[in-house]
């Protein structure tokens, strides 16, 4: 099994068809919570792209760049970047109850909590592979 990731927002991917002589362009939805799993693979050409599984059920083929981009914009993040999230929020909120800033306590409050939820998901799912 490959490193599995978990989508933090939904977001639309428009990429290439791999197919023999496509053409064409596909559209992508991906939604938050969902559970991606990637696997390299190298065409004829040698070129890379990967094979993406979306929550165990199907899977889409995106280029190197295409994931490399994802990861960058932390469209979807791996357990330990999001357990990363989730101790630097509480860093936060800890912060802004020493400061008293009610604002940003409230802001950082409700971002663990969706950072919770994930995590939730994420360690079922995992349980569940």
């Amino acid at each position: 099994m490959n490193q599995p990731y978990i989508v933090l927002e939904e977001f639309t991917y428009e990429t290439l068809c791999f197919c023999p002589g496509g053409d064409h362009r596909l559209l992508y939805l991906f939604s938050k919570g969902d559970i991606v799993e990637l696997e390299c693979q190298i065409t004829d050409d040698h070129d890379l792209f990967y094979i993406v599984i979306i929550n165990n059920t199907y899977t889409i083929q995106l280029s190197k760049e295409g994931i490399h981009e994802n990861l960058l914009a932390k469209r979807f993040v791996s357990f330990s970047d999001l357990s990363y999230m989730i101790n630097q929020t509480k860093l936060f909120i800890d912060y802004a109850l020493d400061c008293r800033d009610q604002d940003s306590f409230m802001h950082y409050s409700h971002q663990l909590k969706e950072y919770d939820h994930l995590m939730g998901n994420f360690t079922a799912d995992l349980q569940q592979i």
